[in-house]
C-alpha cells in the first residue's frame, strides 16, 4: 500500500500542470488589480462546478454494482459513499450527526459553501453580485466537462471515477492554491490593498481541507483496486484531468495576461502522461454539443469544435478522428 501511495503521489505531483506559468506568474505578484478582477469570475466557474463531480461519483455506488468481495461488497460500497458524502458536506457547508443539530430551513439555505467563501474575494475586489457570474471560457468549459465525464459517465470505471475526484481533482490543489494565495498576499502587501483572511478564506480552506479529502478518497480508491489493471486506470484518469486543467490554465493565461501560452500539446508532455485510449475524445465532443451556448464564450463555435486538450500516446492528431 505504501509503495502504491508513493508511486501515485509522485506520478501526480510531477505533472507540469502544478507549475503552470499562470501559477508561477501570480505567485511572483506579476499582475495588477484589473487582471485579478478579470481572473476571479472565470476561475469561479471552475469552483462552482467541481463539487458536483463528487455527487456524480457518489451516485455510481449501489447494491447492483459488481464487486468481488462477497459478503463485504455492501460494506465496501458504503464506505466509499461515506467518504464522498463527507466531501460533499464540506463543500456545501452542511453536516449534522443528530436530530437536535439539524438546522432550520433558513439556516440550511445560509450554509457557508465554498461558493459563498469565494464570493468573499469579490468583496475585496469590489465586483458587484451581478458581475460575478460570467460565461465560461472554452478551456474552463472543457475542464468542467472533463471532470464531470470522468466522475459520472458510464464509459469510465468506478476506479477512474474515484481517482478523478481524489487524486486527479484534490491532490494537487494545496500545491497551486498555495501559489495563488501567496501571490495575492504579496500583491496586496506591495500595493497596500486591505485584503483580509476572510477575503482569501476559500483558498485557505482548500489548502487545509483538500489534503484530508485527497487522502480519504485515495484510501477508498485502494479498496476498488482489485484487479491488475487498477493502477493503469488510476493513472489514465489523473492524466486526463491534469491535461484538461493545463488547458484551462493556458486559456486563463492568454485571457488575463494577453500573452501567448502553450497548452499541453505544446510543452513536450512526457510519455507517461499521454492518454492511451480515446474514450474521453468521444465523450467530450458529445458533451460539448449538449451545452447551453450562452453559457460559454463563443458557445456555438465551441459546440462544434473538434480540438481536444489532450495528447495521445498513439501519436495521432489532437483532433477527434
Amino acid at each position: 500500500m505504501r509503495k502504491l501511495f508513493e508511486d501515485l503521489h509522485n506520478h501526480v505531483m510531477d505533472h507540469p500542470v502544478w507549475r503552470h506559468p499562470f501559477f508561477v506568474r501570480v505567485f511572483k505578484g506579476d499582475f495588477d488589480q484589473a487582471r485579478l478582477t478579470a481572473f476571479a469570475p472565470h476561475y469561479f466557474n471552475q469552483i462552482k462546478n467541481t463539487r458536483q463531480c463528487v455527487s456524480l461519483a457518489l451516485g455510481r455506488f449501489s447494491g447492483l454494482m459488481p464487486l468481488p468481495c462477497g459478503c463485504l461488497n455492501e460494506r465496501i460500497s458504503e464506505l466509499a459513499q461515506i467518504v464522498l458524502a463527507q466531501l460533499l458536506a464540506d463543500e456545501y457547508g452542511v453536516g449534522t450527526h443528530c436530530i437536535a443539530d439539524y438546522p432550520s430551513l433558513h439556516d440550511l439555505l445560509l450554509s457557508t459553501t465554498h461558493i459563498g467563501m469565494y464570493r468573499q474575494l469579490f468583496e475585496c475586489l469590489a465586483v458587484p453580485f451581478e458581475e460575478q457570474d460570467v460565461p465560461m471560457l472554452p478551456g474552463v468549459a472543457d475542464n468542467v466537462l472533463t471532470q464531470r465525464l470522468l466522475s459520472g459517465h458510464p464509459a469510465f470505471t468506478v476506479v477512474e471515477s474515484l481517482a478523478s475526484v481524489g487524486l486527479g481533482m484534490e491532490w494537487g490543489v494545496p500545491e497551486f492554491f498555495s501559489l495563488l494565495l501567496g501571490g495575492m498576499i504579496r500583491w496586496a502587501w506591495k500595493n497596500d490593498v486591505p485584503i483580509t483572511r476572510r477575503h482569501l478564506f476559500v483558498f485557505i480552506a482548500h489548502v487545509q481541507y483538500d489534503v484530508l479529502h485527497a487522502i480519504s478518497v485515495m484510501l477508498v480508491t485502494s479498496f476498488f483496486n482489485h484487479d491488475r489493471d487498477g493502477l493503469r486506470q488510476i493513472k489514465q484518469a489523473t492524466n486526463t484531468l491534469m491535461s484538461a486543467r493545463y488547458g484551462m490554465m493556458s486559456e486563463l493565461y492568454r485571457h488575463i495576461f494577453h500573452d501567448d501560452c502553450p497548452d499541453v500539446r505544446g510543452i513536450a508532455l512526457p510519455e507517461r502522461y499521454r492518454l492511451h485510449d480515446r474514450r474521453i475524445a468521444h465523450a467530450l465532443l458529445e458533451a460539448r454539443r449538449g451545452i447551453a451556448p450562452e453559457r460559454v464564450v463563443s458557445g456555438e463555435a465551441y459546440r462544434e469544435s473538434t480540438n481536444l486538450p489532450f495528447v495521445f500516446a498513439d501519436g495521432g492528431a489532437d483532433k477527434f478522428r
